[in-house]
Formats: C-alpha cells, sequence, structure tokens
C-alpha cells in the first residue's frame, strides 16, 4: 500500500542518520525487507538464537532480500551479556552476508524504537517460556502491522493459558511461533519463521499479509487495549474489601 511504501522510505532515510556497529550510517539493501530484533540485552532474551548456524541466517537473508536491525543495551554490570554481544558482532563481522545485512544500531534509544514500530515488517523476540514479564514491544509491532515472530512468553501467552483452561485443545497463536523441544530445535523453528515471514511479505504464503495481520490484530486487541489495562490498573490499585461476615 502507499502508506506502507511512505513507512519504509521513513524508516530507511532516518536510519541513515544512525551508526551501526563500525560507526557508519545504517543503509538498508536495495528493496530489502526489514526484521527486528530490539531489546533490553539480557541472558533469557536469547539474542544470539538468530546466529545459532550463521551460514543458514546468511542464505536466508540473501535469498529471502532481508535486513535484520539489531539495537538494545546491556544492563550496567552485567559482564557476561557483554562478552556475549561481542561474540555476536564478531560472528557478524566474520560472514560477508551479515556484515552487509545484519545492522547493529548504536545507542538504543526511545526515538529508534518508535521509528521501528511503524517501519519494520517483521519484528522477533527470542525470550525464554516463562521469564518475560509481559514486554511492550510485540503489541507495538501488531499494532503497526508488522508480522510478529516468537516464543510464546509474555504477554503473548495470555490466550495459549485461556484456551488450556477452557479446555480447548486445538488452539494456534495467531502470530509466527517459535517452538522446539529444546534448543537447538528452537533455533530451527525460528529460521523456519524467518523464512516464512518473508514468504508473507511478497505474498507468496498461502495466506495473504493483510489476512494474517488482521488475524493479529484481532486475537490481541482485547489484551492490548486500553480500557483492559485500565480496568486491570483500578482492580489491583482499589481492591473490593472483602466481606468480613
Amino acid at each position: 500500500s502507499k502508506i506502507e511504501a511512505a513507512n519504509l522510505e521513513r524508516i530507511k532515510t532516518y536510519l541513515l542518520q544512525r551508526k551501526d556497529q563500525y560507526g557508519k550510517p545504517v543503509a538498508i539493501s536495495g528493496g530489502a525487507k526489514i526484521f527486528d530484533w530490539t531489546r533490553r540485552l539480557a541472558w533469557y532474551k536469547r539474542p544470539d538464537m538468530l546466529f545459532e548456524d550463521p551460514k543458514i541466517l546468511a542464505w536466508i537473508l540473501k535469498r529471502q532480500n532481508i535486513d535484520i536491525i539489531m539495537a538494545g543495551n546491556v544492563s550496567p554490570g552485567d559482564t557476561g551479556m557483554e562478552e556475549e554481544l561481542k561474540k555476536i558482532l564478531k560472528i557478524i563481522d566474520g560472514n560477508a552476508i551479515l556484515k552487509k545485512r545484519v545492522h547493529f544500531v548504536q545507542d538504543y534509544d526511545e526515538e529508534l524504537s518508535k521509528a521501528l514500530s511503524y517501519g519494520t515488517d517483521v519484528s522477533i523476540n527470542t525470550p525464554i517460556v516463562g521469564h518475560e514479564a509481559c514486554g511492550t514491544s510485540p503489541w507495538k509491532r501488531i499494532l503497526n502491522l508488522a508480522i510478529l515472530i516468537s516464543t510464546d512468553d509474555g504477554g503473548l501467552a495470555d490466550l495459549a493459558i485461556k484456551a488450556e483452561e477452557e479446555g480447548k485443545t486445538d488452539y494456534k497463536p495467531a502470530y509466527l511461533q517459535i517452538s522446539g523441544k529444546d534448543y537447538q530445535e528452537e533455533a530451527e523453528s525460528l529460521y523456519d519463521n524467518l523464512w516464512n515471514a518473508a514468504l508473507l511479505c511478497d505474498g507468496k504464503a498461502r495466506i495473504s499479509w493483510g489476512d494474517f495481520v488482521k488475524n493479529q490484530l484481532a486475537e490481541y486487541l482485547p489484551i492490548i487495549s486500553g480500557a483492559r489495562m485500565e480496568k486491570d490498573y483500578i482492580n489491583l490499585g482499589f481492591p473490593v474489601p472483602i466481606p468480613t461476615s
């Protein structure tokens, strides 16, 4: 659509004002789809999962014309994550395709987060299930019509939990779910979903891009809605007194 094209040009122009891991302007490859992994850098969020197999990742990015924007800040004193980030950047630097197509944007801030919210085609979320409190970035991406690739964690798990409580056995998430019995299977699932997300963006999947993002919205708007959140906050802050008799 014209709106999508305008947003894409807007984000490309904005990114040229930011610096990548080499101190150069962030230049998106010609015609590339923009995927992002942007959040606080912490061990349970697993930013390294994307790089479990650099050769496969590079092949997907080249074949499907994808650029990945990564950004995030390490918490002060988290030396383990600082070392992990160095390893990630070394992997990127050691592969010519990744070096061209994976851009780690310096100084992650609210301005960059806002820009990516309206300009990203696909957003990637890889936390260990059971560790994410809620996370607002998936909601922002869904509201701005991005395809979401994620583990079933945080607020995204609400619908699965509800389905289980209601005894439903046919529930399937509206987003592209990362799944598997162990880390290796999850990484393979992530790569499959990168490929499938690209097909959706290009109109080559069984379901159209429009229907997919509409399904995401239909599933999660009741959870994301301000009215629902306001109700929860009011009930939490001003609970109904328990009868004493």
